[in-house]
């Protein structure tokens, strides 16, 4: 510690210092160690500013991030390359979107330039509604990721979401079932992939992604409609009716239509063994 008051202090030794303590998990003296090395070292901001994130975030200590590097920012506003970013994480991981956005916005303004921020941004423009916007962002930060980089299941949700407002639901439907590939459990992205699919009348597509997923589903209505919906249009009654049949035990909003085109199919069927 007394390296740190001496006047021929390098960035190197400080580093080390605050690594010592952070090893130690004495987090609370690391980031005074940091705040201190990054006022001493301008030139490193950036990289001081990174580690200090770090271990804010290892103590999930969110709103302490956003006051100290709100804080900074007030101070001296070249730092919104990248203190904003993380201020903008901050507000982002404690479900302020508004502020999220702002804050990821200076960021960009001041010249930040990650994947993440464009992929963060770009979520929160769909969940606001501004379907082009929020695609443009999401373009721009797979591109940022490079030929390596695997994005999440709910970035590809996202992309998806967007495609489907904007009336693409060949990518929207490609973006969901990427989003399915990827790991997602949540029965609203099959059911938004089976919707899209459906329009683009790939019916082996959705019985791919929901059969493995029905029992899961068992009282999910829509997703057992679906999978009798393309049964059914695959030329496949029994299976049709039997999925239909749960989607009404499962509460289906349409109930009537089901009922009437389950009395079609038993009919045709009866229909056929006559011949």
């Amino acid at each position: 510690l007394l390296a740190l008051d001496k006047k021929d202090l390098t960035y190197a030794i400080g580093l080390n210092v605050a690594d010592y303590f952070e090893s130690q998990n004495d987090l609370p003296r690391a980031i005074d160690i940091y705040q201190n090395i990054f006022r001493k070292f301008p030139a490193e901001k950036v990289n001081t500013a990174q580690k200090m994130a770090k271990v804010l975030s290892k103590q999930k200590k969110y709103q302490e991030t956003i006051d100290l590097f709100t804080g900074l920012l007030e101070a001296d506003e070249q730092t919104a390359n990248p203190l904003a970013y993380y201020v903008g994480v901050s507000y982002y991981t404690l479900e302020n979107m508004d502020s999220a956005d702002e804050y990821f916005q200076r960021a960009l303004n001041a010249g930040y330039r990650d994947a993440d921020v464009y992929l963060k941004q770009g979520e929160i423009k769909v969940r606001k509604g501004q379907w082009q916007a929020g695609l443009d962002l999401l373009n721009e930060g797979i591109k940022l990721g490079g030929v390596i980089f695997t994005p999440e299941a709910n970035t590809y949700k996202y992309f998806g979401q967007a495609y489907a407002k904007l009336d693409d639901t060949k990518n929207a439907a490609d973006n969901f079932r990427k989003a399915i590939a990827a790991g997602s459990k949540d029965a609203d992205v099959y059911l938004q992939y089976a919707a899209n699919a459906s329009l683009n009348r790939d019916f082996q597509g959705v019985l791919e992604a929901l059969e493995p997923r029905a029992q899961a589903n068992d009282r999910n209505a829509e997703f057992q409609y679906y999978l009798g919906s393309a049964y059914d249009n695959l030329g496949m009654p029994q299976q049709a009716i039997q999925y239909y049949q749960k989607a009404l035990e499962a509460g289906y909003t349409n109930s009537g239509i089901v009922r009437t085109r389950i009395a079609e199919l038993r009919q045709n069927n009866e229909e056929a063994a006559e011949y």
